[in-house]
């Protein structure tokens, strides 16, 4: 990928702006914690579990303190809010809805929302705003829906087991919400009625409840199923209008490395040239037309494959969905620098600029997978070490690292992004900078840029940033 110069300086800009001080951490509790949260058993707020209904788990910002649960939590909700700005914010949430469960109708003020199914069969209502067509339709495991700001939605359990969905909502403020039936409660009775055709009685049947806690309601009684959809018959997700809130990330294109794979679910300003079907031309426009500030994606690593050391413009959310692995953050200055032992259901988060690696350990057996998020809804901007070493003269990493310049321009010009598994020899590369000669900064002209590529189902090459 080449660099272009107005992107590094926003990468200048963001790495002086982004600082490295820590967040006041409860005693006890490593700094590690500020990146990763086990978002699977976090603690589950009071208000979050209805009971025989499901629950809801969140790594987000607490403008109280006292309201996170434990001093994990608020390493993780401090952290995110600390470092996210300007580059935008998220914050996430593990729902889980039982059989017949309904997700009640609502929108949010402040944020956007972007849904990935782990497990289980939801039905999915969006409708609105503006000239956003209103859609019902079925999501399945590894495929996605996305709200917009405003969009009043609905998410039920429509199978007969738990439902699993991770969230992504594009605010790390508190997220603001409304729900239909608290407007229908908190509204004057007389305007309603006016407005639903003077039958004040209809409404004044319907049972009492306290504002905001029906957020999950079970299906009719005696039954584990949902209500009937609104309007007709659940429409395909190939419906166009469907398309707008619905991507089948699993069954799109993949994006093969020699270590591993990567799946999107992003804008492209060209959808031709990225060879998008109709389906995902209407979900990526919606996402770039909203302003979303979500983009998503999926990467599968091989046992032994690593992808190598990156960073992105804008702020990352990793959560592991399978397999086991290690994971690296290297922060400004070399500070924030840690290493973790990943398994499903633990989330990472590499705010802009920082360095992180992913890595299926030789010796697993599993492929080691990902669901990521990031918070830009424009085209995903990433830049590789190896990438680094390619575009930058060995003259000047030469005198930048005191050694002599041969030993970058020796170097092969792999382009792997997910390098494979592979046999490593030889001394290691910080032995050799510190064996080598000190020489004149001078050395053969930079090489070409380097692509970040990989081959699509189709076997052709494609231009792709990564993750």
């Amino acid at each position: 990928m080449a660099l272009h110069p107005a992107f590094l300086v926003v990468l200048l800009v963001g790495a002086l702006a982004v600082v490295s001080s820590q967040v006041t951490l409860a005693p006890g509790i490593d700094p590690k914690y500020q990146f990763f949260i086990d978002l699977a058993n976090t603690p589950i707020a009071k208000g979050d579990n209805f009971p025989g209904l499901g629950v809801f788990r969140w790594a987000r910002f607490r403008s109280n303190g006292s309201a996170y649960l434990d001093g994990f939590q608020q390493a993780f909700g401090d952290s995110i809010h600390m470092r996210t700005a300007p580059w935008g914010g998220i914050s996430l949430a593990l729902l889980t809805i039982a059989p017949g469960g309904l997700r009640q109708p609502h929108w949010h003020f402040n944020t956007a929302e972007l849904g990935y199914v782990l497990s289980g069969t939801a039905q999915v209502g969006a409708f609105g705003p503006g000239t956003l067509p209103a859609a019902e339709f079925a999501v399945q495991q590894g495929q996605i829906f996305f709200f917009p700001q405003g969009n009043n939605h609905y998410i039920a359990n429509s199978g007969s087991t738990n439902l699993t969905i991770l969230n992504a909502f594009s605010t790390v403020d508190q997220i603001q919400t409304l729900q239909l039936d608290d407007l229908l409660l908190l509204s004057d009775p007389s305007v309603t009625a006016q407005i639903l055709g003077g039958q004040s009685a209809t409404f004044a049947q319907f049972p009492a409840y306290a504002v905001g806690s029906k957020a999950l309601v079970p299906g009719p009684a005696g039954s584990n199923k949902i209500g009937s959809p609104l309007d007709g018959p659940i429409v395909s997700s190939d419906n166009l209008n469907a398309s707008n809130y619905f991507y089948n990330l699993k069954g799109s294109q993949n994006f093969t490395y020699p270590g591993g794979v990567i799946q999107w679910a992003r804008y492209r300003a060209n959808a031709t040239a990225a060879n998008l079907t109709a389906q995902q031309t209407a979900f990526s426009q919606t996402l770039h037309n909203t302003n979303a500030g979500i983009t998503a994606g999926s990467l599968l690593v091989v046992p032994g494959g690593v992808r190598e050391p990156h960073w992105h413009t804008v702020n990352e959310f990793a959560y592991v969905t399978g397999g086991k692995g290690t994971i690296q953050t290297v922060g400004p200055t070399g500070a924030d620098t840690y290493s973790y032992d990943a398994v499903p259901g633990n989330l990472f988060f590499f705010p802009t600029g920082y360095s992180h690696t992913i890595r299926n350990p030789p010796g697993n057996t599993d492929n080691f997978t990902l669901f990521i998020v990031w918070s830009t809804s424009d085209e995903l901007q990433s830049v590789d070490l190896e990438e680094s070493f390619d575009v930058i003269s060995s003259g000047i990493l030469g005198q930048a690292f005191g050694v002599n310049p041969q030993v970058f321009s020796s170097l092969p010009k792999l382009h792997e992004t997910i390098a494979p598994p592979r046999n490593v020899s030889g001394p290691a590369f910080s032995n050799v900078l510190a064996s080598s000669a000190q020489a004149p900064a001078s050395g053969p002209a930079a090489p070409a840029a380097a692509g970040g590529n990989g081959t699509g189902t189709n076997g052709t090459a494609v231009k792709t940033a990564t993750p």
